[in-house]
């Protein structure tokens, strides 16, 4: 099923390191963790893009769009949700399109999250699928949601903070206050 998005920009910074210590005991001084998740997700990539952001989550094709970069922050816009099992000429169309790929020839109909996967995502040679495991820790500061993230990617242990918001003000000055600025 195609899902209609209704979307509200957001402005993320995010940045990766292997610890954040400082940064993340000053977030714990200022706000208190208002969840923890813990998700899995493909990631699809090629070399053609990084203008579109694909995942799968829960059984569903997630795609973002990026619009804007200034002031090391990012604009995305959600384009996409599509469940799985899906049409196969809606998901060539979009995924391929994201990842700036020639459509291949269809095989399907509708297609099953393992379908796609076996018989598209793997033996397509400009296709890399990730799989990233993630501990969210969530908060807020001011209106900005902020998240501490452990991510465990193919294997490689990785950290990450995300700041978002409506106001790129407010992002940066968060950014600034937990000392993200030359990370």
């Amino acid at each position: 099923m195609l899902e209609k998005i209704y979307v509200v920009f957001r402005y993320e910074f995010r940045a990766f390191d292997r610890c954040f210590g400082w940064s993340v005991e000053r977030l714990r001084e200022l706000s208190q963790c208002e969840a923890i998740e813990e998700i899995t997700d493909i990631y699809l990539v090629s070399a053609g893009t990084r203008q579109y952001n694909v995942k799968i989550r829960e059984n569903q094709l997630s795609i973002k769009k990026l619009l804007e970069e200034r002031n090391g922050l990012e604009l995305w816009s959600p384009c996409l949700k599509l469940d799985f099992t899906a049409a196969a000429a809606d998901l060539y169309k979009h995924v391929f399109l994201s990842l700036a790929l020639e459509i291949s020839e269809l095989r399907h109909t509708e297609m099953s999250l393992e379908e796609f996967l076996k018989d598209v995502v793997v033996p397509h040679p400009q296709i890399t699928a990730g799989q990233v495991f993630k501990r969210r820790f969530r908060f807020l500061l001011g209106n900005c949601p902020v998240e501490v993230v452990e991510k465990v990617v193919n294997g490689a242990t990785i950290q990450s903070i995300a700041v978002e918001g409506e106001d790129p003000g407010d992002v940066l000055g968060i950014r600034d206050m937990l000392r993200l600025a030359d990370v």
